[in-house]
């Protein structure tokens, strides 16, 4: 990532995060582990920030595998210090993913 000069608001980052877990199976009978995996690359020029990732969901179920890959983008809008306007948007690229999610949202830090 890079650091912005102090004449400067721009800022860019570039994130890969994974995690997992154990969640309860379906039919409640039992629990399977779950990954997800993250790519993210973001643009920040003064209160906006512009988003884009591949996202992926893997579970390992009793009666199977199944994976989840998407292609994501969003913007935000940092409104205050503890306020913030986002939207996006999730595309699926494979047939486990929804084909397309539009969102959008507000977040307050207390």
């Amino acid at each position: 990532s890079s650091v912005p000069s102090p004449a400067s608001s721009e800022v860019s980052a570039f994130s890969k995060a994974s995690s997992s877990g154990a969640f309860e199976n379906a039919d409640r009978t039992g629990h399977h582990v779950n990954v997800i995996n993250v790519i993210n690359l973001n643009r920040s020029v003064g209160k906006w920030t512009v988003f884009g990732e591949i996202w992926n969901q893997q579970g390992f179920t009793p009666i199977g595998t199944f994976a989840q890959t998407t292609a994501d983008t969003a913007v935000a809008y940092l409104v205050t210090n503890t306020l913030q306007l986002d939207m996006g948007a999730n595309f699926g690229l494979d047939r486990d993913a929804p084909q397309q999610q539009y969102y959008l949202g507000v977040s307050k830090r207390f």
